[in-house]
């Protein structure tokens, strides 16, 4: 696994020229230690009680949310499955643009399902185009496809707007 983890880090960060053959080589390697290496690594968590995502807080969040809004992910690090810490940050996208009294309820009761009063609310209605990204890339609790394909899309061509506007003013 040592070496696996060094190989990784001469690969990425360009540590070494590196001819394809060999790299070749060396995946072929890799691929015959693969299986003892997952098999270590769930040996050492069994009986941990470590789970790296649970499903029970996206359950939770879609029976609060359900019917209320057309689109909702769970992101940030409890997307991760850093449970110890951090909030529930849950990204919403509600028919007709938000209101903030609803939000404010959407919060409140959230909160209250989770058993914590850690969460952030996140309109994608009105979101910047970086947090939509990274909202959308988080676990889908209500998930619309064609919606999150149109929110993608009109992220993705704000921040090259954005870009191409950068440039130009760089130029001058």
């Amino acid at each position: 696994m040592k070496a696996t983890a060094g190989l990784r880090n001469i690969l990425v960060h360009g540590y070494a020229a590196v001819e394809p053959e060999k790299v070749v080589e060396c995946s072929k390697r890799v691929g015959q230690d693969a299986l003892r290496i997952a098999e270590a690594i769930i040996s050492a968590l069994e009986g941990r009680g470590i789970d790296p995502f649970e499903d029970e807080p996206v359950a939770k969040i879609r029976d609060v949310l359900s019917g209320r809004v057309r689109l909702a992910y769970l992101f940030g690090g409890r997307a991760k499955g850093y449970s110890l810490k951090g909030d529930y940050d849950v990204a919403v996208y509600v028919e007709g643009g938000c209101d903030l009294y609803e939000l404010g309820l959407l919060q409140v009761d959230l909160s209250e399902a989770l058993g914590d009063g850690r969460v952030d609310v996140v309109c994608l209605n009105s979101a910047p185009p970086e947090l939509v990204l990274e909202a959308l890339s988080g676990v889908p609790v209500i998930d619309d496809p064609a919606l999150r394909a149109e929110l993608y899309a009109r992220a993705l061509a704000e921040l090259n707007d954005v870009e191409i506007t950068t440039r130009r003013a760089y130029r001058r």
